[in-house]
């Protein structure tokens, strides 16, 4: 049962951060989440701070060197997307590979929250319950309680 409640997780964590262009999508996918816990549950929602990242526009994520390989994370910023790109180089090979992102922000999440009948939703900026900023934090984390 575990299993396949993670496996289900991953599936509507999918449908909410990757494919979700239309409201309909983003809805389903948070409706989905509230019917997997009981009447007194929470859910709880890691992704991207998307209200700093679109406002500093930074394409560079991370540029990591080792012995064997170099990582160079970036984005590019697309009308209604984001794209999340990895290019990983060593001495013999290069490999290039793309994400396409819905960049939902914290105000539209919550307002999603609120249509689909969750009661409250509280954001952190990270995993150990720091408070969320919209500007500084680099993560949203949200509890949404049913």
């Amino acid at each position: 049962m575990l299993l396949s409640s993670l496996y289900y997780s991953g599936y509507l964590y999918y449908e909410l951060y990757r494919r979700s262009y239309k409201d309909d999508d983003k809805k389903k996918a948070l409706e989905n989440f509230k019917k997997c816990v009981n009447k007194k549950g929470k859910v709880c929602v890691q992704i991207l701070n998307y209200d700093k990242i679109l406002k500093e526009m930074k394409t560079q994520v991370s540029l990591k060197k080792t012995e064997k390989r170099t990582f160079h994370r970036f984005y590019t910023f697309n009308e209604k997307t984001v794209t999340f790109n990895l290019v990983i180089q060593s001495k013999k090979d290069n490999y290039k590979l793309k994400t396409e992102l819905y960049p939902l922000k914290s105000g539209e999440f919550i307002s999603i929250c609120e249509n689909v009948g969750f009661g409250k939703v509280d954001l952190y900026g990270d995993l150990q319950l720091n408070p969320f900023s919209k500007e500084d934090s680099e993560n949203m984390v949200a509890f949404c309680l049913v």
